[in-house]
């Protein structure tokens, strides 16, 4: 083991774990982890703490950032106070116990289920895993009917109020009035109904210096925050007036059920059909009138709905903004012979405000991607040898900066067996009482750090021939599609999804007033 690898002590508490087991909250776990690390001799400890998320995924902060550090070899061992606190999916907890950790040379402990790797596997720890699974599926359900269970009863479940409601001090499930937010959704019917669009609604509040519901959100709770919030909290989305005048609950009606999770393992929310919904009548105070919803609602049902028509084009998903990173949105412009166009979605929606057009025809964008890939393709297929040379060449100049700071590999490796020399030798000398020991300790440190940076200076020479490796074997790949491709006269849309990773869209070129065009290829970026 190096001395520099850390001793992962990895803490985990979910929101119903929490309801449940008040002795394995953050704090303890820390405490017993600790307590047995030093027990058994285990230094360089090192936290990793996801609280609040769910043993059913390992999408959580802590966890990617400790998988980042194993696959950076800085992980010598992990424990946990069980099975359970590393996961309750018992495919994915058993995959990465029995496959991931032991491929990455990592030691994994789970104390109170009495698992250590680095001994004879234990063969229950598999039905210890499927039971943990089972657990959370029996949480969870138990949550959705406690939910349901209190829809039905006409009391309020949100983390937080819709728009134009707090949530009473007195009873957190029963909505009241916010005057201030109220009059804005009063004032938003009025204008529709006047003969306002949602646009036109959105410019109105804009102007006023209306905060939206997100930034009200995040001045009053702190949560939500993106930095576009804090740029333009006053820019109304043509979606977020649409959802208030739709919104039943102005009328007094609570409405749940609207949104469901995918199932215990996947938390992202789906809608759920109108008629799964709950609605409960007259829970709270109205803000609308019944009279004016439905003056609203069969204005909406009588403006004439746009037909979506879904336009086939070569790159869906792949053209971005270079200013705001968003998609480039593809529409036919019915005045013009070559209609097909890209203009960024920010744009559309914002104005210049947030970004420029970023406009260019489809025309253009494919007659240069495609003689970008002919050159390719025809480069690969006269001279594969000179191509593969050049990209190589291109790549591994992006490690250039690292190189030029690695010194002798031999004399650094020379050094570490002198230092270790130096520490017998000092250790005699404080032994013998040739040495004080604060001179003693001093010393120590001082080549303690200095080794620490040679081995530092090694794993990134290490990392550096990884990278390397990886670069040959994604040219390797890449040049071994473009000559199994054919194209003669047109882009298809399988060439492009087998080549292109994004195409970033720039700004005018000054001299030409061009559009500047980035192709981002699979395995090598930017050719």
């Amino acid at each position: 083991m190096r001395n520099n690898k850390y001793t992962a002590l990895y803490c985990r508490l979910s929101k119903e774990d929490e309801k449940t087991y008040i002795s394995s909250s953050i704090e303890t776990q820390k405490k017993y982890l600790n307590s047995y690390a030093i027990e058994h001799h285990m230094h360089n400890i090192k936290y990793y703490i996801d609280d609040g998320y769910s043993g059913t995924n390992f999408d959580r902060p802590a966890f990617t950032e400790l998988t980042k550090d194993i696959e950076n070899q800085l992980i010598d061992i992990i424990i946990t106070k069980d099975l359970s606190r590393l996961g309750r999916n018992y495919l994915t907890t058993g995959y990465y116990i029995e496959h991931y950790f032991p491929s990455n040379n990592v030691r994994f402990i789970a104390i109170n289920d009495q698992v250590d790797t680095i001994h004879q596997q234990n063969d229950l720890m598999p039905f210890k895993n499927i039971m943990n699974e089972w657990y959370a599926r029996d949480i969870s359900k138990k949550i959705r009917t406690a939910y349901k269970t209190k829809a039905l009863n006409g009391e309020f479940t949100g983390a937080f109020p819709p728009y134009g409601y707090d949530k009473d001090l007195k009873n957190k499930n029963k909505l009241i009035i916010n005057f201030k937010q109220a009059q804005i959704v009063k004032e938003i019917f009025n204008l529709y109904i006047r003969g306002y669009t949602v646009y036109k609604i959105g410019r109105y509040l804009k102007e006023n210096k209306t905060p939206t519901p997100r930034a009200d959100t995040y001045t009053k709770y702190h949560k939500y925050y993106s930095e576009n919030l804090s740029k333009y909290p006053f820019s109304w989305g043509s979606r977020t007036i649409l959802t208030i005048l739709s919104n039943e609950e102005y009328l007094g009606n609570l409405v749940c059920n609207k949104h469901s999770t995918k199932s215990y393992k996947d938390k992202r929310l789906k809608l759920n059909p109108n008629e799964e919904w709950i609605i409960t009548q007259s829970t709270h105070d109205s803000i609308v009138s019944l009279e004016t919803f439905e003056k609203v609602r069969k204005i909406m049902n009588s403006r004439i709905k746009r037909k979506v028509i879904i336009n086939n084009h070569l790159f869906i998903g792949k053209i971005r903004c270079e200013h705001c990173d968003k998609t480039l949105t593809y529409s036919i412009d019915k005045r013009r012979d070559n209609r097909g166009m890209y203009v960024c979605s920010t744009y559309r929606v914002f104005g210049k405000e947030r970004c420029t057009s970023h406009y260019i025809r489809y025309d253009i964008i494919c007659d240069y991607v495609y003689n970008s890939i002919k050159y390719l393709i025809n480069q690969a297929k006269q001279n594969d040898i000179d191509l593969y040379n050049r990209i190589y060449q291109m790549k591994n100049d992006e490690l250039q900066h690292i190189k030029e700071n690695q010194t002798d590999i031999v004399k650094d490796n020379k050094r570490l067996k002198d230092i270790d020399i130096i520490f017998h030798k000092l250790y005699e000398d404080y032994a013998l009482n040739r040495l004080l020991f604060d001179d003693y300790f001093k010393l120590i440190q001082d080549f303690k750090e200095e080794k620490v940076e040679i081995q530092k200076r090694l794993t990134d020479f290490e990392n550096i021939i990884e990278i390397e490796r990886k670069i040959k074997k994604q040219v390797q790949d890449f040049i071994h599609i473009l000559k199994k491709i054919e194209i003669k006269t047109a882009l298809s849309k399988n060439n492009v999804d087998l080549l292109i990773e994004k195409i970033v869209v720039g700004e005018k070129n000054s001299k030409n007033q061009e559009r500047i065009v980035q192709i981002h290829y699979k395995y090598i970026g930017i050719m």
